[in-house]
C-alpha cells in the first residue's frame, strides 16, 4: 500500500514584465513529515522548465530564468513517488501575474508635449514634464526623441542630452528599467524689451540703433527692435541627475544717436516665457543760451547740435533766448550758435547729466572793440619816446609818390630805348610776327619769331646782386653788425655775406711792416 504525498506551491505576488520569479515547492506526507533529498519537476505553461531537489524542510525553489510577457501564467510541480518508500506521486498547480512594465520619461526642464516614439509606439508628455508608455515585453527597444520644431507658439526646445550619458536623440533601453530615465533639453524663449528714461517715462523704439547683450558666454546684437528668441538655460549632470541652469543676461549697449547710453553689464535680466524687458537708458537734458562774450547780452537766434553718430540738427531759441532739448543720449556732442555776426566756434558738450551751457559768441562789436584797444597800445607803445617817428609817417606818403613816380619815368625811357630791339628778331632781322615764348632763368622775357622760328632774349637780366648791395653789405658789416643779421637786413643768405666780406678782405692793400734797428749803447 502506498502512502499519499503532498506538494504545496507557495503563493507568488505580480510581478512586472522583466522580473524573474522563484517558486517554491514543499514535498511533504499527509501527516506533514518533510521528505527530503526528493526529485520536483516543475513545467511553465505546460513546458518543462527545470528540476530542483527538496531540502530537510521537503522545500525545492526553482528560479524561473525565462523573460515572461505580461499576462498569467500556469505553474505545475510534479513528483514521480518511490514505490521503494510507499509513497504515492503527487502534483500542485497555480498561476503567477505578469504585470506590464512601464517606462517613465521626465524632461528637465518639465516640457509638455513632447514626443516620444518607442519601437514606433508614439506617446507624450504629460502638464508635468513626464511621458509614460506600458510594455508587455521585455527586452531592448529603440527609444527616439520625435524633433520637435516649434510644438509651442511660444516655446523653442531643442534636445540636449540623456540623464545617463547619451547624447544623441536616439538610443536603445532595455526593459525593465531601474529607474525613470531623464532628457534634457534647451529651452527658449521670445523676449522683447522696452525702453525707459530715468524718470521711467517711455523712449520710442525707433531711436534705438542696436541692441547687444550677452549671455552663457554668448554676444547677441539686434537692430531691428523686434522681439527675439533667446535660450534660457542649459542643462548639466550632478549627483542627483540633471539639473537646469539659468542663463543670465547683461545689457552690454544700447546705442541711441550714435552713443551707448547704458553701463556695460548693469543691467541683467532671466529669460521667462513671454518675457517683457524694461531697460532704463541714460537719456538727459540740456538748457541752452548765447551770450556776447564781452558785454553779455543775448545774441544769435538759435543753435545747431552735432551728435555723436555725425548728423546735425538745428533749433531755434524761444523768446527768452533760451532753449531746452531733452531726451539727449549720453556723450559728446558740438554745439554751434546760428544767426550770430562774429565768431562762433563749435563747442563740445560731454553730456552725462542734466546740464545748463552758456555758449559765448566774440560778435564783430567785440573784435572791433580789442582791434581798437590793442592797436591804441601797440601805437602807444611805439610812439612813446620816439617823436622822430611821427615826422616820419608824415612825410611817408610823399615818399612813396615821389619813388613811384621815379619808377615811372626809368620804365618810360626803357620801354623807348629797347622796343625796337625787344621786337627786332637777330637772325631775319624781321619786326613783324614777334610773340612772347616765356622767361629764362635770369627771369629775362624771351621771344619766338614766326618769320624764322628763332626764339631769342633781346635784353639778358644780370644775374647775381647789385654792387650797391655788396657795398651796403660792407658798410653794415664795418658798423658792428653781425653776418646773420645782416643777411635778413638784405635778404641775402649769411654765406654770401661770409664771402663777400671774404672777397672784399682780399682785394685790400697789403700793410706795409717797418722794421726797427737795434741801438747799441
Amino acid at each position: 500500500m502506498l502512502w499519499t504525498t503532498l506538494l504545496t506551491i507557495q503563493p507568488v505576488a505580480p510581478l512586472t514584465v522583466g522580473e524573474h520569479p522563484i517558486i517554491f515547492v514543499q514535498l511533504t506526507t499527509t501527516r506533514g513529515k518533510p521528505l527530503a533529498d526528493k526529485a520536483v519537476e516543475l513545467f511553465l505553461d505546460g513546458v518543462h522548465d527545470h528540476t530542483a531537489r527538496t531540502d530537510v524542510t521537503g522545500t525545492a525553489s526553482f528560479r524561473i530564468r525565462r523573460d515572461l510577457p505580461a499576462g498569467t501564467h500556469d505553474i505545475k510541480a510534479t513528483w514521480g513517488g518511490s514505490p521503494s518508500l510507499d509513497l504515492a506521486p503527487s502534483s500542485a498547480s497555480t498561476q503567477i501575474v505578469i504585470k506590464p512594465a512601464e517606462i517613465e520619461i521626465r524632461t528637465v526642464p518639465p516640457l509638455p508635449g513632447v514626443i516620444f516614439s518607442l519601437a514606433g509606439r508614439i506617446f507624450t508628455s504629460n502638464k508635468s514634464g513626464i511621458a509614460r508608455i506600458k510594455v508587455t515585453q521585455p527586452g531592448p527597444f529603440s527609444l527616439d526623441v520625435l524633433p520637435l520644431g516649434n510644438f509651442q507658439s511660444n516655446v523653442q526646445a531643442e534636445f540636449g542630452r540623456w540623464g545617463d550619458g547619451v547624447f544623441t536623440p536616439s538610443r536603445e533601453v532595455n526593459v525593465p528599467l531601474n529607474r525613470p530615465l531623464e532628457v534634457g533639453f534647451e529651452v527658449s524663449y521670445k523676449v522683447s524689451q522696452t525702453f525707459i528714461d530715468l524718470s521711467g517715462q517711455p523712449v520710442d523704439p525707433r531711436r534705438v540703433a542696436s541692441l547687444t547683450l550677452q549671455g552663457a558666454g554668448i554676444t547677441h546684437m539686434f537692430q531691428d527692435g523686434q522681439p527675439h528668441w533667446l535660450l534660457s538655460s542649459r542643462v548639466s549632470r550632478s549627483t542627483d541627475g540633471l539639473e537646469e541652469t539659468k542663463i543670465l543676461y547683461s545689457v552690454v549697449s544700447v546705442v541711441v544717436d550714435g552713443a551707448n547710453v547704458v553701463s556695460e553689464a548693469q543691467q541683467r535680466f532671466y529669460v521667462q516665457p513671454n518675457d517683457v524687458w524694461p531697460i532704463k537708458l541714460m537719456l538727459y537734458s540740456a538748457h541752452f543760451s548765447a551770450r556776447d562774450a564781452l558785454f553779455h547780452f543775448p545774441i544769435g537766434s538759435g543753435i545747431r547740435l552735432d551728435y555723436p553718430d555725425g548728423r546735425n540738427q538745428e533749433f531755434l531759441f524761444d523768446s527768452n533766448d533760451e532753449l531746452v532739448i531733452r531726451s539727449l543720449a549720453r556723450g559728446l556732442y558740438h554745439v554751434t550758435v546760428t544767426g550770430a555776426k562774429g565768431i562762433a566756434p563749435p563747442t563740445p558738450l560731454a553730456l552725462s547729466r542734466d546740464q545748463d551751457m552758456e555758449l559765448l559768441v566774440l560778435s564783430n562789436f567785440d573784435l572791433s572793440v580789442m582791434f581798437a584797444v590793442a592797436a591804441s597800445l601797440a601805437l602807444g607803445l611805439l610812439f612813446f619816446g620816439r617823436p622822430h617817428l611821427l615826422t616820419f609817417l608824415v612825410r611817408l606818403p610823399v615818399l612813396f609818390r615821389k619813388r613811384r613816380a621815379k619808377q615811372l619815368r626809368g620804365v618810360a625811357t626803357i620801354e623807348s630805348l629797347y622796343t625796337s630791339a625787344l621786337r627786332q628778331c637777330p637772325s631775319c632781322q624781321a619786326t613783324a610776327k614777334q610773340s612772347k615764348a616765356g622767361f629764362n632763368r635770369s627771369g629775362s622775357q624771351r621771344y619766338r619769331c614766326y618769320m624764322c622760328g628763332r626764339v631769342y632774349t633781346p635784353a639778358r637780366n644780370p644775374i647775381g646782386f647789385s654792387s650797391e648791395i655788396r657795398e651796403r653789405a660792407l658798410q653794415l658789416y664795418l658798423e658792428g653788425n653781425s653776418r646773420k643779421s645782416i643777411a635778413r637786413i638784405l635778404n641775402v643768405s649769411p654765406r654770401t655775406i661770409s664771402k663777400w666780406i671774404v672777397d672784399h678782405t682780399l682785394k685790400l692793400p697789403a700793410i706795409p711792416v717797418h722794421k726797427t734797428s737795434g741801438v747799441d749803447d
